[in-house]
């Protein structure tokens, strides 16, 4: 799924990975030489997994896990800025339009963000208002699986 940005866009970046689960995109974009990850998971046997993964390849220095629900963890003020942002929240269980208001309302992203929504090719991608901070570039599915890919609209002075 991360191939879709390429690997030279993800050089040098920050990124977050919600509902990280095992931790695999997170890995993938540390991988491919990101400046550093977050993984955002709550159930405590995967971001244990995730921990314990990212010890065994020497990758704990550029990663961060903390254990929260995703959209809690995005209504937090914090500091962190986030090039690229990927979720893959369960298809069943999530609100998507929840979620990306969330993404749009948080402070959490770079002027030229990307987030990167997966979701059920049978869900339409959540939409955002005018006045949204983000807008939905494209949505390429692949079977089952759409990924929906939205795009910063702000100038650096407004974060």
């Amino acid at each position: 799924m991360v191939s879709i940005l390429g690997p030279a866009y993800i050089k040098g970046k920050r990124c977050a990975d919600l509902y990280a689960g095992t931790g695999g995109v997170g890995i993938e974009f540390l991988d491919r030489d990101a400046q550093s990850v977050t993984f955002v998971e709550r159930a405590d046997r995967f971001a244990g997994g995730i921990e314990a993964e990212l010890r065994r390849r020497n990758l704990s220095d550029r990663a961060t896990v903390h254990r929260s629900d995703a959209i809690k963890w995005l209504r937090r003020s914090e500091d962190d800025r986030y090039d690229i942002l990927f979720a893959d929240p369960p298809y069943e269980s999530t609100n998507l339009q929840e979620l990306i208001d969330a993404i749009d309302k948080s402070e959490r992203l770079t002027p030229d963000a990307v987030v990167i929504l997966e979701h059920s090719s049978r869900t339409a991608p959540p939409h955002l208002e005018p006045a949204a901070n983000l807008t939905l570039r494209r949505t390429r599915k692949y079977g089952d699986t759409s990924l929906s890919i939205y795009k910063t609209n702000l100038q650096p002075e407004h974060r």
